[in-house]
């Protein structure tokens, strides 16, 4: 008498893609991680991955383990890496976007009556999603006029140490 061998392999973890013959379709599927704010924290955002042939959604730590960038915490397109483990063999790639925060400057409107002085006023209001706390810029407002007339209120501005550009659409 012979006996024979059961073997249940690995299941490969990459997700079904539109070219993906049938006989080849694992029923994986994935709902990449919603996009985030900056907002000057870390955001390993998390994918939903299911297995539509078992009806499971899988687990993080026991099905996958994600690998993250070294940067989740800047503006811009993040691309972590999902590795099968347990009974889940294969990598596949996730994509989510930190979207930069809107800020717009503007110098104030101001008016007086002439009287041989000049006119300066030098508040600048930031308007739209602002800086996040301990960011921010510095204002230099240089626009001024003496006579009758009117002028733009021009200003420059500096960020602040530790606000970087890139993580702002600013106006």
């Amino acid at each position: 008498e012979t006996i024979g061998t059961l073997e249940v392999t690995r299941k490969s973890i990459i997700p079904d893609g539109p070219d993906t013959p049938e006989d080849k379709k694992t029923g994986i599927t994935v709902e990449n991680p919603k996009d985030v704010k900056y907002d000057g924290k870390e955001h390993a955002q998390k994918p939903i991955v299911k297995d539509g042939k078992t009806g499971v959604t899988l687990e993080e730590g026991k099905d996958y383990e994600i690998v993250y960038p070294e940067d989740i915490k800047n503006a811009g397109e993040i691309t972590a890496t999902v590795v099968g483990k347990g009974d889940y063999e294969g990598s596949f790639e996730i994509k989510y976007n930190i979207t930069k925060r809107d800020v717009t400057f503007t110098s104030a409107t101001d008016s007086k009556q002439y009287d041989g002085n000049a006119l300066t006023n030098g508040n600048v209001e930031i308007t739209g999603d602002g800086f996040i706390e301990g960011e921010g810029a510095t204002f230099n407002v240089t626009g001024s006029i003496t006579n009758t007339g009117s002028t733009e209120n021009t200003f420059t501005y500096e960020l602040n140490e530790g606000t970087l550009a890139s993580n702002y659409n600013i106006e």
